[in-house]
């Protein structure tokens, strides 16, 4: 017997009109179709068919699937498309910014892109930290790793120069620190020779006269040094404590009016050395201005920056960099 719901599903599926007896059993195995032609020209006329119950489920799930793509494409289509419009986005976002990492340096970034050379100092450092030069240089690379962290700051500060050259210089030293090497074993003593034969004694002859005076050379320069008169890294502004200090100095050059001196400006080695000579040079002048402001009359202050060729303390540690952040009164005449 044929299912009442396959002769429903086969009716609707073929477009049967409804007007015609659609379907009929030819046998308990087979079923007669008669239907109204579809089209233009066509119309009233009739078309009869005997298909196998097998063939008229096969045409009923065909029609279904059909329906069902029909129905379903143009949502799929769209869905599709918008899933490649999505990852081009990603994969156009993931080439902008290069995979950045959160931080660089143990600083958080501050936008989705960031320069490559971050990416490269740090692994410039890390390839040096593994080799075998690193145990011959270390202060080399913990030179880079702050020259880094410093370059980072300065360029979220909106100096990107000052940043870059801070960070070719962290990779020059992590590269010279990859290359380094031991130092060379000492040299052997030398044997010592055997002493010569003492010689005569040479003859008796009369003292000579006692030579006349010299003149004892006048004291040396003195060094007025500020203490407690320090920056801050890169930077020229005084301080409150420094600014308190000068106003004494300030004070002793107005009762010593002969006396003239050099602003001595210094900083450490942290950055390039050009940087760091216009900086040693800003803060002597820095310091200048300020006595003038005080009264003090300018032919009598000479500023000079000296950059990082005059540490008074290791440049290897934090407090010895911040003594060598200093300004230095050395007096040039009394």
């Amino acid at each position: 017997m044929v299912n009442d719901i396959v002769e429903t599903r086969l009716n609707h599926f073929l477009g049967l009109a409804a007007e015609v007896p659609p379907l009929s059993r030819e046998t308990p195995e087979t079923l007669r179709i008669t239907a109204s032609n579809q089209g233009p020209g066509c119309e009233g006329k009739k078309r009869e068919e005997v298909i196998s119950l097998e063939e008229c489920k096969l045409r009923v799930e065909g029609n279904e699937n059909r329906n069902r793509e029909r129905k379903g494409g143009p949502t799929m289509r769209k869905k599709a498309i918008g899933g490649l419009v999505v990852l081009s986005f990603l994969m156009a976002l993931s080439g902008l910014t290069g995979c950045a990492k959160n931080a660089y340096f143990g600083v958080p970034n501050k936008a989705i892109g960031v320069p490559t050379e971050f990416g490269e100092t740090e692994v410039a450092i890390e390839k040096a930290e593994r080799s075998p030069g690193a145990q011959y240089a270390p202060e080399k690379i913990a030179k880079a790793q702050e020259l880094g962290k410093t370059a980072v700051e300065t360029y979220w500060g909106c100096r990107t120069k000052e940043a870059m050259a801070m960070l070719a210089e962290a990779r020059k030293l992590a590269g010279e620190a990859e290359l380094a090497k031991a130092p060379p074993k000492p040299a052997p003593a030398p044997v010592a020779a055997a002493p010569p034969k003492p010689e005569p004694a040479p003859a008796r002859v009369a003292p000579a006269p006692a030579p006349k005076p010299v003149a004892v050379p006048p004291k040396p320069t003195r060094i007025i040094v500020l203490q407690g008169a320090k920056f801050g890294f890169d930077s020229a502004e005084l301080t409150p404590e420094a600014r308190a200090i000068l106003d004494e100095q300030a004070a002793v050059l107005e009762k010593e009016v002969d006396v003239k001196v050099e602003i001595a400006g210094h900083s450490d080695s942290i950055g390039p050395e050009e940087y760091n000579q216009g900086l040693s040079e800003r803060r002597a002048k820095g310091v200048e201005e300020y006595l003038i402001s005080k009264g003090i009359s300018a032919d009598r202050l000479k500023p000079v920056g000296y950059g990082e060729s005059n540490p008074v303390a290791t440049n290897g540690t934090k407090e010895g960099r911040a003594e060598n952040r200093r300004v230095e009164l050395n007096v040039l005449k009394e």
